[in-house]
């Protein structure tokens, strides 16, 4: 099932500034997501993706997959998840990422953040920048939460490796993973954005307030580059 659209002045929630006039609804028990099959590959190596989250529930189930692709397609067993991790889990409310084939045998990224993402008030700004030909380990892959650079632990990837996300061999999903239930984002995702091709910080899509600078707030990213499969969901 496909999410909902809400209609409403997001960024006065958010922090004001840009006015993002909708956000897209996810309820998880409809099991929802946005799924596409691409024509080809993009970079395989190198990409950003950015959205602002809120979340309606805290859940003890499924984890909560903002981003995610089928299983199992062109003889590749695997798959790209982004995703919350469930209140149950021993890394509660934590973002992470796993990027693996061969029966989860071959782990391209298994990183997990630090902060816990429990408040179901607030808008959260999400980015994510991949650069696996960067010979520095740390920056091959980054994560921001409200401007903030997250400290990852787990398995980086290594330089020059290659991600499931956004092969053309298996299907891409935004808010859960293209074929299975009972993992999907539950709650509202506004200004998701991909870019093919450039790992970009958070400051191409958000600014600090100039009176409340502890307070991020998005900018227009119309004038972006976005590359062979990226893509701008207002």
């Amino acid at each position: 099932m496909l999410p909902t659209i809400a209609t409403g002045n997001v960024a006065s929630a958010i922090g004001g500034g840009y006015e993002v006039a909708n956000s897209c609804r996810f309820n998880d028990d409809d099991n929802p997501d946005f799924t596409k099959t691409l024509s080809g590959d993009g970079s395989l190596t190198t990409w950003t993706f950015s959205t602002w989250f809120k979340r309606s529930g805290i859940t003890t189930s499924g984890n909560q997959k903002i981003l995610g692709t089928d299983y199992t397609a062109g003889g590749i067993n695997g798959e790209f998840n982004l995703y919350i991790c469930n209140s149950g889990d021993a890394r509660a409310d934590k973002i992470a990422i796993e990027d693996y084939s061969d029966n989860g045998v071959v782990q391209t990224i298994n990183v997990l953040g630090t902060r816990v993402l429990r408040d179901v008030s607030a808008w959260y700004h999400l980015c994510v920048a991949l650069n696996t030909t960067d010979s520095t380990e740390s920056n091959r892959l980054k994560i921001w939460i409200n401007g903030e650079l997250e400290t990852l632990t787990g398995t980086m990837p290594a330089e020059d490796a290659t991600t499931i996300w956004n092969n053309d061999s298996h299907v891409q999903a935004i808010g859960g993973d293209a074929y299975s239930t009972g993992v999907s984002f539950d709650g509202y995702l506004a200004e998701t954005v991909f870019i093919d091709g450039s790992a970009l910080d958070y400051t191409s899509f958000a600014e600090f307030d100039e009176d409340s600078p502890n307070i991020l707030k998005p900018i227009d990213v119309s004038g972006l580059t976005f590359g062979t499969n990226g893509f701008y969901l207002d």
